[in-house]
């Protein structure tokens, strides 16, 4: 007799082994001394509680705006340059190209 299991049932079965900490924590951890490093700089602190300068502030959201700005145009460059549209498409739900062709 065979057992045929989903992936995403074989995925629950194993998960409690593989991964005793969450992802998360595993981050954590792989970050090592840079995740203390950036969670405890003066601005990360100052942003978090609200006591960052608004001069500080306002030159960090045009920076943050810019690099925002400059993703999302490599991002639509990217996506304008796919050869189909099932390439635009992102994520898990994509068909291999293989399973596209007719004929």
């Amino acid at each position: 007799m065979r057992l045929h299991l989903s992936h995403a049932a074989v995925l629950a079965l194993i998960a409690p082994i593989v991964a005793a900490e969450t992802t998360t924590e595993w981050l954590r951890s792989e970050a090592g001394s840079a995740w203390d490093s950036i969670t405890t700089d003066p601005f990360v602190q100052q942003l978090a509680d609200g006591t960052l300068d608004n001069s500080t502030l306002a030159r960090y959201l045009v920076q943050d705006h810019k690099f925002v700005d400059a993703f999302m145009v490599l991002l639509a460059s990217m996506v304008a340059h796919a050869p189909t549209l099932v390439d635009r498409v992102p994520g898990p739900t994509r068909r291999p190209r293989c399973c596209l062709r007719h004929g």
